[in-house]
């Protein structure tokens, strides 16, 4: 019988609800019962919702990973061009390529490498709390740990998209001449 006739039968408020969990067959009459869900029932609908939502994970990870890298190269080219005046400066007085990108562009990896550490555990956080809301109308159970290497993955991806990101601004720093210097004389 369906959720409403059940409590109206056993004279029940609407919040009632009756349901048995077992791992054993249970001996009672047919008739009182509206559902048997085994354990493969259970992993057959999972994977039916797992099949469905794989492209939408992967699109989700792919716009994420394109957001990151496009954020994060703007801010460090903002920061290379408004230090154009001093890199040229520094070009004329003899500093080379490697010396320029320790002074300009690696002192960003530490913010990268830590603000990483940080803002993966507490963004996994933040979507333990909200996911149970976002699916409060499924009715099947998830796992939401993850495993340390996906931690270590996602962490690997940041830095590796910082270091592409690096090698492009290598190529921008190279680029900036010593004229710089006369353009920006006041």
């Amino acid at each position: 019988m369906n959720l409403a006739d059940m409590r109206d039968y056993f004279g029940e408020t609407d919040t009632y609800y009756n349901i048995v969990f077992s791992d054993q067959p249970l001996n009672l009459e047919t008739e009182r019962l509206n559902n048997v869900t085994t354990r493969e029932d259970s992993v057959k609908s999972a994977n039916v919702f797992i099949s469905q939502m794989t492209s939408l994970i992967i699109t989700m990870v792919a716009v994420s990973l394109i957001l990151l890298a496009v954020v994060m190269y703007l801010m460090m080219q903002v920061m290379v061009d408004r230090s154009a005046f001093g890199v040229a400066l520094m070009k004329i007085f003899g500093y080379r390529s490697k010396e320029l990108r320790k002074l300009y562009i690696n002192g960003n990896f530490y913010v990268i490498a830590v603000g990483a550490v940080i803002s993966i555990p507490l963004a996994k956080w933040v979507m333990d709390q909200v996911y149970p809301i976002l699916v409060s109308n499924v009715a099947v159970g998830f796992n939401l740990s993850f495993p340390w290497w996906l931690y270590a993955g996602v962490y690997g991806m940041i830095l590796f998209l910082y270091l592409v990101i690096n090698t492009l601004l290598l190529q921008r720093l190279k680029k900036i001449s010593h004229a710089e210097v006369l353009k920006n004389r006041e």
